[in-house]
């Protein structure tokens, strides 16, 4: 009876907004929840009244308030950000003001306490693929309501790096949604991150490609879109640290830069000079790449096809010389022993084995049957 009496002076927007009736109420409540476990009926009665009463918005927050640094009743905070977050889309599609008054709540919340608008995040997930467009504007302010708290932090957990990119990539997607107010307030988001010098350097280059270009932003048919995205460009151009520089100091910045890379150069060339030996300090052939050399060169194959080993070579002037010599020998010896016939038919076998040794040594030197025939031939001429 009580609880009712409190929740009917609500629904009332003068005594609503009376500051004295407000606390009064608040005590009540927080009271009533303690004492006699009213927390479950509390958080349904308030969210029913904020689903009809667009007052009770600020209301509301001010209870949220009273409750987290008060009464210190965060369970039950929790609970009524549940129960508003658990609203079916299709009720949010039919009821356009109970979308609005959530969306507002939510906003405020948020922007007051972001660990309680992390918390509710995985909650609104899925109304970003819903049609009501003030709820995805309403999950997208509480992203730009979040993603500051990371960027205040001078190092980030490897879990809450992974959180931001996640956030960021939802945000991204969202510059191309079909309506153009969504669109406008993702822009506003990013234009709100940049200026605070929330931005990843990483993001930096995918961010310029959603403004710029024929598919970009600064082409969007929404004006409120085409300003948001102006305005970011901007933003980033001037933080730029390129952007504080004259003309003139980049030019000289240009020219320094380029006598290093001539200097680099030089150096670069000079060094390869100096890791090449001099042609005089190196053996043209090792003694294995002779060996190698000329056995090439004798397995070198000729015009005729045929290996050049198999082919006679020319004999030289000693060569001669030593085929004289034997020729000499056989005739002496047939001089000596032709009046005995024993002996005769020995030094024919004699013979017969010279001849064999010296068909072998021509054979051998290169000569043929036919070559040494000529040889005895010049020989009986010159005698």
């Amino acid at each position: 009876l009580v609880a009712n009496c409190v929740y009917k002076l609500l629904e009332n927007r003068s005594m609503a907004s009376s500051v004295n009736v407000r606390t009064a109420m608040t005590s009540l409540l927080a009271s009533l929840i303690r004492r006699y476990g009213h927390s479950i009926a509390c958080c349904v009665k308030l969210t029913q009244l904020l689903q009809c009463f667009p007052h009770m918005v600020n209301c509301l927050t001010s209870f949220i308030r009273s409750f987290m640094e008060e009464e210190n009743l965060t369970g039950v905070v929790r609970e009524l950000l549940k129960e508003i977050c658990s609203y079916s889309g299709a009720d949010l599609e039919r009821d356009a003001q109970a979308t609005q008054n959530f969306s507002a709540f939510l906003l405020d919340i948020a922007a007051a306490y972001p660990q309680l608008g992390q918390s509710i995040l995985p909650l609104l997930r899925p109304r970003l693929d819903e049609d009501p467009y003030q709820m995805r504007n309403c999950v997208l302010g509480i992203i730009g309501e979040v993603l500051p708290m990371f960027a205040r932090r001078e190092q980030l957990d490897p879990k809450e790096s992974l959180q931001r990119d996640r956030l960021m990539d939802l945000l991204q997607e969202h510059v191309h949604d079909v309506n153009g107010y969504v669109r406008a307030k993702a822009l506003q988001i990013w234009y709100a991150i940049v200026s605070t010098r929330g931005l990843p350097v990483r993001r930096q280059s995918q961010l310029t490609a959603l403004l710029v270009g024929p598919q970009g932003a600064m082409m969007d048919v929404s004006s409120f879109a085409r300003r948001y995205a102006c305005k970011t460009l901007t933003a980033m151009v001037l933080q730029s640290p390129a952007a504080k520089l004259t003309p003139e100091e980049l030019q000289l910045v240009l020219n320094k830069e380029l006598k290093r890379l001539e200097s680099l150069e030089e150096l670069l060339t000079l060094s390869r000079r100096l890791a090449i030996p001099s042609r005089a300090n190196v053996c043209p052939y090792d003694e294995n790449e002779v060996d190698l050399a000329h056995s090439s060169s004798d397995l070198q194959p000729n015009p005729d096809g045929k290996p050049e080993h198999n082919r006679r070579t020319k004999p030289t002037k000693p060569q001669k010389k030593r085929k004289r010599k034997q020729m000499s020998k056989k005739r002496e010896k047939k001089a000596s022993h032709s009046d005995d016939n024993e002996e005769t038919d020995d030094t024919k076998n004699d013979d017969d084995d010279d001849d064999n040794d010296a068909a072998y040594q021509s054979n051998e030197s290169g000569y043929s049957e036919s070559e040494s025939q000529n040889e005895e031939a010049d020989i009986k001429d010159e005698a």
